[in-house]
C-alpha cells in the first residue's frame, strides 16, 4: 500500500508539473510579443516546453494503453 501511495504521489506531482509547463508553454506562444530578443527566447523555450510536455503526455497514454491491452 505504501508503494502504491508513493507511486501515485510521484505521478500526481509529475502531472501537476506537466500541466503547469503546458500552460506556460501555450501562454508564452500566444501572449509574448516577439519584438525583443527576450520575447523570442521566451516563445522558443515555451514552444519547446509545450512539445516536450505533449510528448510526455502521449508517451504516458501509450504506456497506459499497452498496460490495459496486456492485462486482458
Amino acid at each position: 500500500m505504501a508503494k502504491l501511495f508513493k507511486r501515485s504521489r510521484i505521478t500526481l506531482i509529475l502531472g501537476m508539473v506537466a500541466g503547469l509547463a503546458l500552460v506556460i508553454g501555450v501562454l508564452s506562444i500566444f501572449e509574448i510579443p516577439s519584438d525583443t530578443l527576450t520575447g523570442v527566447l521566451i516563445r522558443l523555450v515555451g514552444g519547446l516546453l509545450a512539445f516536450v510536455v505533449l510528448g510526455f503526455l502521449l508517451a504516458s497514454a501509450w504506456v497506459g494503453i499497452k498496460r490495459l491491452l496486456g492485462r486482458r
